[in-house]
């Protein structure tokens, strides 16, 4: 196929996606971080400072993670931040992964205070942050 054919069936296939959820949840949440799209790479959200963020669609999240997460959020106070560390039988603990939610997230480590985006909003980008440590991304 020469480049011309596959760059068609691309810009096609593409067009094809744009209005799929999962595609709408990527853009939202490049723009979250202040990112942007390269339509070169369309799997890279890019420009989005220290983060690296990459997103997952699911039509629904596992109950036994949502479950866990309810569950931290119980346990939490107002000044805690609530989250999730799921370990993996014989894999170094360090190794482990953690869970929070997005808006959590967003309000600790990006946003100001009431500064979060409306799930909307598709002209999302980071704002001040509230920790000290983290001014470099305004």
């Amino acid at each position: 196929m020469k480049y011309e054919d596959w760059k068609k069936y691309r810009d096609a296939e593409e067009a094809e996606m744009v209005d799929q959820a999962w595609k709408q949840a990527e853009r939202w949440m490049c723009k979250l971080f202040g990112g942007e799209r390269d339509w070169e790479h369309p799997e890279e959200c890019r420009k989005t400072g220290m983060w690296a963020p990459e997103s997952k669609y699911r039509k629904q999240i596992p109950k036994w993670l949502e479950g866990m997460m309810l569950q931290a959020e119980r346990q939490a106070t107002e000044a805690q931040f609530p989250l999730v560390v799921i370990f993996e039988h014989q894999r170094p603990r360090m190794q482990s992964l953690v869970v929070v939610r997005l808006q959590d997230f967003y309000d600790w480590f990006i946003s100001g205070p009431n500064e979060a985006p409306d799930e909307e909003d598709e002209d999302v980008h980071a704002g001040t942050s509230p920790l000290p440590g983290f001014e470099h991304l305004v």
